[in-house]
């Protein structure tokens, strides 16, 4: 059969071309393909086209709006709304399309780059398939001119996928301030720190930090986008941190951010943190108490050239901003602290409450500080020898893990001279305080202390001929790389190991003593309902006489009565407290006659000898020059009595020197030999061991007593 002329009108077979007009039957005669006269759809009235065309002149079907909604969903999954400060911007596009360079970032892919990611593609899939439809549709309508009803419906799907599209638009330029943050959250968790995670400006990182800080749900996700923060300048992070801390919930993050708003000091910041007080959580109200205490003074922040990392998960270094503390104005406390130090349940408030305290000097106090301390000589070859008389486990080395710093002096025939202080410190006040207590022995470093101190510092830069106090001369000077211990118990690290050529360079630089610090003692004159009974043992001594009358004392979970201290030293000849030399030399003792002013008493005992038991009058330490034999002239049962005067005349009260008295008795009075006892001016026991208090007593006494025995 010959084919039809040719009208662009006429109906013709979708699959063959064959013109159908006035044929009576339902099938093609051509290729038998059926098609109804009464359904213009089964015709074509257009020109004659291939598949293709057919294909894309078809109504659309909806597998590209699918496309599009996992795109949509993709996308919306890896966006929050953004916190404030944030415009419409698509920063991120660009990072995320290469995705070749994953495998050389760091941090790599998260759930959240994936998602994203994924949705990027999968939307991008989405655009050029409709891009491609849309283009063979209007290419077939262009070439072959259906008529309108033989084009399929594509307008519902268009529409759809047009609004699907926009909302991922929407997704990608809304939603970068979240993805960004949650980058360097996971650069902060990882400890990478990288500056940039991603192509952001300065302004957009900032953004991109607030809104980590604000929407990431796990609160060491948020712990770790501080991490970040502090490395930003102060003045670009403190209104960050001042938003996110008003809005915080998680008490560990509270926690944080109390001492972070305590370093970066700001006035807007009291308010939050004095709400904080109230919060039922105990750990976080002694991180406030502590962060307020540091506002109004920073009295216990390290060195500024130490590496300090605040003690969290992940740490976080804060050595930036106490390198600026310094320039910021002190602030004042908002409220007094010695409720806490009188009924608060928790140790961790307590010891908050009193390091806070320490910084703000009381109105009106009585406090009298007493101490003792007695200096003997020992000789011990530390080849074949320990130390002598080493005490009892746990020492200072056991606690803080600190190595000798103070390099021995040997003598003759290796023998090492170790001069060794034991010393007892009493407190008494009229109302509770909180003490800070710095001490140390010169040229020395601590064996035993109790109770537990909370630092180990360095002493240096002491003349050793310097007159006077050295109390305001160098104490607590640390050096300028190294530290044994330092500040807050929140920071870190509190004792590097110092390596071996730092030990060297301790030598060398000036290194006069290892002190022991006490942050805040609690004192009070009756033992409080959450003070411990004070332990028989008081770390020197077991004797429970030497516990008189004085203010009860904790620190560091222990109550007391008395502080004790048990220092020693190889470069310390105890002979120079007295600036003279005794002759030892065998037959009777002599002393000096040529007096000189301001100078210290000593008096000769005998026990055992030829006369039995007894000894001198005090008599002054003078030059050396002519010397005469000592005169026996008090009897056994006045030596005691001679001594307790001489004690309580250098300032110590009755029951003072019964508790030496009683620690000593043996030793002086009851042990053969001779030796003599020498009462140290407060002048030269002050140079022996330094001392920092605060705040300064109404009513002072330190004795020191130098026990010399003849051979």
């Amino acid at each position: 059969m010959t084919a039809p002329p040719n009208d662009d009108h006429a109906a013709r077979c979708w699959s063959c071309g064959y013109q159908l007009r006035a044929i009576q039957s339902t099938q093609c005669p051509e290729c038998g393909r059926p098609f109804d006269p009464a359904s213009p759809a089964s015709m074509n009235f257009g020109r004659p086209m291939g598949r293709t065309a057919r294909w894309a002149l078809s109504p659309w079907s909806w597998w590209p709006a699918g496309f599009a909604s996992l795109a949509c969903a993709l996308v919306w999954s890896a966006v929050r709304w953004p916190a404030a400060g944030w415009t419409f911007s698509l920063p991120d596009v660009q990072f995320y399309a290469r995705i070749w360079e994953w495998k050389h970032r760091s941090p790599g892919l998260t759930n959240l780059d994936i998602a994203y990611t994924t949705g990027l593609g999968v939307a991008s899939l989405a655009a050029l398939a409709v891009i491609a439809l849309l283009l063979l549709r209007t290419l077939a309508i262009a070439r072959y001119r259906p008529p309108r009803f033989q084009r399929g419906r594509c307008d519902a799907v268009c529409a759809l996928i047009l609004l699907l599209s926009a909302t991922t638009f929407l997704g990608i330029g809304v939603g970068w301030p979240y993805r960004a943050g949650q980058r360097y959250t996971t650069a902060a968790r990882d400890l990478t720190l990288a500056p940039d995670p991603q192509p952001l400006n300065a302004r957009q990182q900032l953004i991109a930090i607030r809104s980590a800080l604000l929407q990431s749900r796990p609160p060491a996700d948020r712990i770790a986008v501080l991490r970040s923060l502090v490395q930003r300048p102060r003045a670009e992070a403190l209104p960050i941190l001042l938003d996110a801390a008003r809005q915080e919930r998680d008490p560990a993050v509270q926690i944080v951010m109390a001492h972070l708003l305590g370093l970066a000091r700001p006035p807007q910041a009291l308010p939050i943190i004095e709400a904080w007080l109230d919060n039922p959580n105990p750990d976080l109200r002694a991180a406030a108490i502590d962060a307020i205490g540091v506002m109004v003074d920073h009295h216990y922040l390290p060195g500024r050239s130490l590496p300090i990392d605040m003690a969290a998960d992940p740490p976080i270094p804060v050595q930036r901003w106490i390198n600026e503390f310094d320039d910021l104005p002190a602030l004042a406390a908002p409220r007094s602290f010695e409720s806490v130090l009188l009924g608060h349940p928790t140790p961790a408030e307590r010891q908050a409450a009193a390091r806070a305290i320490v910084c703000i000097k009381p109105s009106s106090y009585q406090f009298r500080y007493a101490e003792w301390g007695v200096f003997t000589v020992e000789e011990t070859n530390p080849a074949t020898e320990n130390p002598p008389n080493a005490p009892p486990a746990p020492t200072i080395a056991d606690l803080f893990e600190a190595p000798d710093l103070m390099a021995p002096r040997p003598l003759l025939n290796g023998v090492i001279a170790t001069t060794r202080l034991q010393r007892v410190i009493y407190c008494a006040t009229d109302r509770v305080l909180a003490l800070d207590l710095l001490t140390g022995m010169r040229f020395g470093q601590p064996r035993r202390v109790h109770p537990r101190p909370d630092e180990l510092l360095l002493i240096r830069n002491l003349a050793r001929d310097a007159d006077g106090p050295v109390a305001q001369n160098g104490i607590g000077k640390m050096l300028p790389d190294q530290c044994l211990t330092a500040g807050y118990p929140w920071l870190n690290p509190r004792q590097p190991a110092p390596s071996p050529s730092v030990l060297k360079s301790y030598q060398t630089a000036a290194l006069n003593g290892v002190a022991v610090r006490w942050q805040g003692i609690i004192v009070n004159p009756q033992r409080l309902d959450w003070m411990t009974p004070p332990s028989k043992s008081v770390g020197l001594w077991s004797d429970p006489a030497i516990e008189i009358a004085s203010s009860y004392l904790s620190t560091a979970g222990q109550t007391c009565r008395i502080l004790s201290c048990d220092d020693y030293s190889w470069n310390f000849k105890a002979d120079d407290l007295v600036r003279t030399r005794y002759d030892k030399r065998p037959g009777n003792p002599r002393f000096p006659s040529v007096p000189r002013p301001d100078t210290s008493n000593a008096m000769y005992v005998e026990v055992g000898g030829e006369f039995g038991t007894a000894g001198s009058e005090f008599f002054p330490c003078t030059r050396p020059s002519t010397l005469q034999p000592f005169p026996l002239t008090v009897p056994p049962f006045q030596l005691e009595a001679r001594l307790m005067t001489g004690l309580i005349a250098h300032g110590l009260l009755p029951s003072e020197a019964a508790g030496l008295l009683d620690c000593w008795r043996n030793r002086f009075f009851n042990t053969p030999g001779k030796r003599f006892l020498t009462l140290i001016s407060t002048q030269d026991y002050d140079r022996a061991c330094p001392l920092q208090l605060k705040p300064q007593p109404t009513e002072r006494a330190r004795v020191g007593l130098l026990l010399t025995e003849i051979k």
